[in-house]
């Protein structure tokens, strides 16, 4: 092949490229949810890998249902919920402080103190100053959480939670229990996950606006 040919499928292979965005591999309305399934599944509480909900009566493991303000669904789509909702918040809720996802930051060259590690940059147009929490500090703060879009999912929260489906007195409290146990983990996983998102790790704001999601 001449250098005239591998020019042209070079830069055609490119064009193709730059216009499908499904080639990208993060992108923030699947990733979320297939990773923490796919994480949960792949732990001690998926069937084939310890089955440890079988403990608590869940002979279907990742597969059986629960019951949470009138719906109804697979503990694995608790967790993909969780997850998905980590992200609550829209332009408005971002401007007052209530969103979510401006707390999903933390820089690792900021080892002392983790106060300062969390999001400090610029929108450029208009030039608009966003600071956040460092989200090793925002999975442990229900104070400000509960004052965010979605309330609190702190761990802190999400572990009483599970206290509270392991003591109900009854079916439909240990459901709904079990189901913010669940949902709560699925926002605890995302934090995790972007952990391993360059912008998240590096203070770069400019794809937030991808993050944006209604509750």
């Amino acid at each position: 092949m001449n250098r005239k040919k591998i020019f042209a499928v070079t830069f055609i292979f490119i064009f193709l490229t730059i216009l499908d965005f499904n080639v990208l591999a993060w992108d923030n309305q699947v990733t979320h949810r297939d990773l923490s399934e796919y994480a949960a599944e792949n732990s001690v509480i998926g069937k084939n890998k310890g089955d440890y909900l079988k403990n608590f009566g869940f002979n279907n493991a990742l597969d059986d249902s629960l019951t949470w303000g009138g719906n109804t669904q697979k503990i694995r789509n608790w967790i993909r919920d969780g997850a998905d909702f980590e992200d609550a918040g829209n332009y408005g809720d971002m401007a007052t402080g209530r969103g979510r996802s401006y707390n999903h930051f933390h820089n690792p060259l900021k080892q002392y103190p983790w106060t300062d590690a969390g999001l400090d940059d610029w929108i450029a147009l208009p030039p608009f100053h966003t600071t956040g929490e460092s989200s090793i500090i925002w999975a442990q703060d229900s104070v400000t959480q509960s004052a965010s879009v979605g309330g609190d999912w702190s761990w802190q929260n999400v572990r009483a939670l599970y206290y509270y489906a392991l003591t109900a007195q009854t079916e439909t409290d240990r459901q709904m229990y079990f189901a913010n146990t669940f949902d709560g983990l699925g926002h605890q996983m995302h934090l995790i996950q972007d952990a391993s998102q360059p912008d998240h790790v590096r203070n770069d704001i400019t794809t937030i606006s991808n993050n944006l999601n209604e509750v």
